[in-house]
């Protein structure tokens, strides 16, 4: 089968069974696995990004790689 499965990944701890459950189906079903997460902080056109939307983009970025590292996931 082929496709794609997308995981949306929030601050909350269920993010980490969202993703198990997520790359656990995808293993089994043959699907791409896409991690998502989604940030507080909207962006206006033609604006820079604020201190406080990039502290929460990069951590978010950090979460995402460590809930991805700790369900062998990272590299796939």
């Amino acid at each position: 089968m082929q496709g794609t499965l997308v995981c949306a990944m929030t601050d909350g701890d269920e993010s980490g069974d969202a993703l198990e459950l997520g790359a656990a189906l995808s293993e089994r079903l043959g699907l791409r696995l896409v991690l998502a997460h989604a940030v507080d902080g909207l962006q206006s056109a033609g604006t820079g990004e604020s201190v406080t939307v990039k502290a929460n983009r990069q951590g978010a970025e950090r979460r995402l790689a460590r809930l991805a590292e700790k369900h062998g996931v990272a590299h796939r």
